[in-house]
């Protein structure tokens, strides 16, 4: 059943105690200057505004800077693109803007530039992909001198720092109007500490350190050149790895990546992260006239997969499964028993029988493909309650295609909400009525814009209390686990893994 377990760690395993013991490992370092980089997975969009995968994130970060920046030690609010901002009034913010940036192709960056990006943001014809989640609350911009400008909110709303530090990144203004929004899929301009050198579609990006940055939160970029190569498997990263091929990756499993550490140049470090894993369900019919509409379906679902098995043996590391779909590194995530199911597939069984599926039913499962050998031990507990899934992989941006498209009845899905330090990011992208809502119920959007107004934290807690056990009760989706980030890295690299989500490479240092 948990076929990860017995084909893809330990094959990872014996690769690295082999290579470990009968080779002579030589790990890249600061020789050239240059920190390579393995990815499992490719990205689509370099900038976070029109895509949030981890690698999206992480060439964003890099790229462009933000108003404000939420320091990855201690989690606090730091002045970035904005020396300092006031809450004028419940729904007016101020922000004083940094004078001396450019942006990557020379443009001087002031209130034009935000303006700008503002009001592509509120532009439904921009059809970004967490439009209504990231800035459906903001009601105008405006233009108050050369480097100061006012934010209007529709409503009060306690998570908007938040988002402005995690989801506003900076477009030029000229540049984006000459060549259109999309011309940052392969061609971005930001004011970050990198700057795209070229670009591989699927196979490599490499960053140039950006000489003219202006340091603000966070300081200029040590290492010259960053080298980002895809390689969609870890057996194939270790083997870079010895090779002198990489220097940091941040896909292996923590098992793998401790054996894989008994190599004397290399090292294991482990940081926080709001990321997390659940299965997506289709309760809509947004796919199709499919049994997942019926609740006591999708109840059988969740009871028939082994959360804790899963967490425990598939994943490791120290694991454990969800209680709601959100991370407990989270404000707002409520870390309570709200009714998350627990592995009972004798009940499965008798509900799909009260539901008319007593011999069961095939219905679609999918997933990117780096999540394969966890989609494929999902489909083999549901093949033990008469479940047969007919499980399919693309690559993250064929599958979030589809996804969005509103094709999908079963999905394994990572989501690490892009830095969202608060519960309400990811359940507000998912439960919002958008393209991303698979479950469509009104209750829950009702609490949604509940808590998104509710100012005082612990009553907010409450709102988010009901909104999580409600998705539990309806089974909209089955929680599966919370993520810890794991970095193999070179001897020879100084970098500290942030308490949550994506690494700031400009943080990384050779070691002297």
């Amino acid at each position: 059943m948990l076929r990860m377990l017995k084909r893809l760690k330990p094959a990872l395993i014996a690769a690295a105690a082999l290579a470990v013991a009968g080779a002579a490992p030589s790990v890249a370092g600061p020789k050239d200057d240059v920190l390579n980089i393995g990815m499992l997975r490719e990205t689509d969009y370099l900038d976070r505004l029109h895509a949030n995968a981890r690698e999206t994130q992480l060439f964003s970060s890099l790229l462009y800077d933000t108003l404000i920046y939420i320091d990855p030690a201690s989690r606090e609010f730091r002045p970035a693109l904005a020396t300092s901002w006031t809450q004028v009034d419940p729904t007016t913010l101020d922000f004083d803007l940094r004078q001396g940036v450019a942006f990557h192709n020379g443009e001087k960056f002031d209130a034009d530039d935000v303006v700008f990006t503002i009001r592509f943001v509120m532009d439904p014809n921009s059809k970004l992909l967490q439009q209504t989640a990231d800035f459906g609350n903001y009601a105008s911009v405006e233009k108050l001198s050369d480097y100061k400008v006012r934010l209007k909110l529709k409503e009060p709303d306690p998570t908007v720092l938040n988002l402005i530090a995690t989801r506003l990144i900076m477009f030029p203004d000229e540049y984006t109007s000459k060549n259109a929004h999309q011309a940052h899929r392969a061609a971005p301009v930001g004011t970050g500490p990198y700057a795209l050198k070229s670009l591989t579609a699927g196979k490599s990006y490499v960053l140039g350190r950006n000489p003219n940055y202006v340091p603000a939160g966070r300081p200029a970029a040590s290492i010259p050149t960053l080298n980002f190569r895809v390689i969609p498997q870890l057996q194939t990263q270790f083997a870079e790895f010895m090779v002198d091929g990489l220097d940091i990756s941040f896909d292996f499993d923590g098992d793998s990546a401790k054996m894989i550490a008994t190599s004397p140049n290399l090292k294991v470090l482990f940081g926080g992260s709001t990321r997390y894993t659940f299965l997506s369900l289709d309760a809509a019919g947004r796919s199709g006239d499919t049994p997942l509409k019926n609740a006591d379906v999708r109840r059988a679902i969740g009871l028939a997969i082994n959360r804790k098995q899963i967490a425990e043996q598939l994943i490791g590391n120290g694991m454990r499964e969800l209680k709601a779909q959100c991370s407990s590194n989270q404000t707002m995530c409520v870390d309570e028993d709200l009714g998350a199911p627990n592995y009972n597939p004798a009940e499965a069984r008798r509900l799909l029988a009260a539901a008319g599926h007593a011999g069961g039913f095939r219905v679609a499962l999918e997933s990117s493909e780096d999540l394969k050998p966890l989609g494929e031990a999902i489909q083999g507990y549901l093949a033990q309650v008469g479940i047969k899934a007919d499980y399919s992989t693309a690559t993250l941006p064929a599958w979030r295609s589809r996804f969005l498209a509103g094709h999908s009845t079963m999905s394994v899905m990572g989501w690490g909400g892009g830095g969202g330090l608060d519960a309400d990011y990811a359940l507000a992208t998912f439960y919002n009525g958008s393209e991303t809502d698979y479950a469509r119920d009104p209750d829950v959007t009702k609490l949604i814009a509940e808590g998104r107004k509710t100012l005082d934290p612990e009553a907010r807690k409450g709102v988010y209390r009901k909104l999580l056990t409600l998705v539990n009760q309806k089974s909209y989706s089955v929680p599966l686990f919370g993520n810890v980030a794991t970095y193999v890295m070179s001897k020879q690299l100084d970098f500290q893994p942030p308490k949550v989500d994506s690494p700031d490479l400009t943080f990384a240092r050779w070691t002297k």
